[in-house]
């Protein structure tokens, strides 16, 4: 083999093994992705002191400059919150995060026909996976870990609610 061959396959060699790498760092780096928020207000049940929802939900429109932001949904005694956005469709936020980025794991919402002031029942939407730590998926073991325990589901998960 001569001298210039040798050099690009060798070049060719280091090329692949580098987007090798790359492409398991990636993949690690999403695969394990906690998509939750952690948004800074402590779950409390303290009927003397209740979370402000109202000042949570316009602080979350503020800094994800999205207006679609309605609610939070929160797991009680963890640090599980994450905001409950609605579209003017159920397409948009399937495939697109609070931010407005176009995001494979999409977000939590509300089904488009939800009258948020006069229904009585809140059709939610959300992914889950069996390899990301997900907003659906967290729920699920949530609720697998109190059946284990034998207890209840129900009181379980607040919507903090508000609506200008």
């Amino acid at each position: 083999m001569n001298k210039n061959k040798k050099i690009i396959l060798i070049i060719t060699f280091i090329l692949v093994i580098l987007l090798l790498l790359v492409g398991v760092y990636l993949y690690k780096s999403n695969r394990k992705k906690d998509y939750y928020l952690n948004i800074d207000i402590e779950s409390n049940n303290n009927v003397n002191n209740p979370i402000n929802y109202e000042e949570v939900i316009n602080n979350l429109r503020e800094e994800y400059n999205n207006k679609d932001i309605k609610g939070v949904l929160e797991i009680d005694n963890t640090d599980y919150i994450v905001p409950i956005l609605q579209g003017s469709d159920n397409n948009y936020y399937l495939n697109h995060d609070a931010y407005g980025n176009r995001s494979g794991m999409g977000s939590i919402y509300l089904d488009f026909r939800v009258d948020i002031d006069t229904s009585r029942k809140l059709l939610i939407y959300g992914h889950n996976s069996s390899n990301i730590d997900m907003p659906f998926t967290k729920i699920h073991r949530y609720i697998e870990r109190k059946k284990i325990n034998k207890m209840t589901k129900q009181g379980i998960f607040k919507v903090g609610e508000y609506y200008d």
